[in-house]
């Protein structure tokens, strides 16, 4: 192999974020949208491949949060999980 070429992937996470897609499910307001859900289902698959835990952005609803839960999306961040809160706060909770 040819020294000056290099490895595509010499910083790997463990963790796959698919950031856009379930928000832009969500922000289109058509969860149903075909072009996005397989686009979200591939990306993940891919992810789950490669041995990495993904991790779902802007999930807005139970809608798009039961299609995550479909394909098998490991993690899940947006107002359908829960709200943002104060970093004080929850620190002070314990």
């Amino acid at each position: 192999m040819d020294k000056k070429v290099k490895d595509w992937q010499p910083h790997v996470s463990d963790h796959a974020k698919l950031c856009s897609r379930a928000g832009k499910m969500m922000a289109s307001g058509n969860a149903n949208n075909k072009i996005d859900y397989a686009m979200l289902k591939s990306i993940n698959e891919v992810g789950q491949v490669m041995g990495m835990k993904t991790i779902a952005e802007f999930v807005e609803s139970a809608e798009i949060k039961g299609m995550l839960e479909a394909i098998d999306v490991n993690y899940a961040q947006g107002y359908a999980i829960g709200q943002p809160i104060d970093v004080k706060a929850l620190l002070a909770s314990g």
